[in-house]
């Protein structure tokens, strides 16, 4: 703040001063304020969970999987609507099967 001349009498600094005791006062008082609408510090946020993949099916659970979602019923010389189809689900099921090799696999017909 800049420095003010002297007054000349006291009355002139009594009313001086009674102005900066004011202007400290609102001052203080504002940093009151100021000083109680800081936040209070944050806590430490806890990180966050790892997610586990879950682990890969074995061969025979891919097995039981895929016997659960096909059903191929047949006998000899019989016509597929799907020949296609029929043979890649037939290789499938024969590469789950080589995979899961000791899982005993009942083949009926």
């Amino acid at each position: 703040m800049p420095c003010r001349p002297a007054p000349a009498n006291v009355a002139a600094a009594a009313e001086r001063l009674a102005s900066e005791a004011e202007r400290l006062a609102t001052l203080v008082s504002a940093l009151a304020k100021a000083a109680r609408l800081v936040p209070p510090p944050l806590e430490p946020v806890a990180p966050a969970p790892v997610i586990v993949p879950p682990p890969e099916p074995s061969a025979e659970e891919r097995l039981r999987h895929f016997a659960a979602r096909h059903a191929v019923f047949f006998s000899s010389g019989t016509d597929f609507l799907q020949p296609a189809e029929t043979a890649r689900t037939l290789d499938e099921a024969a590469e789950r099967i080589k995979a899961a090799a000791g899982t005993l696999v009942r083949v009926v017909g």
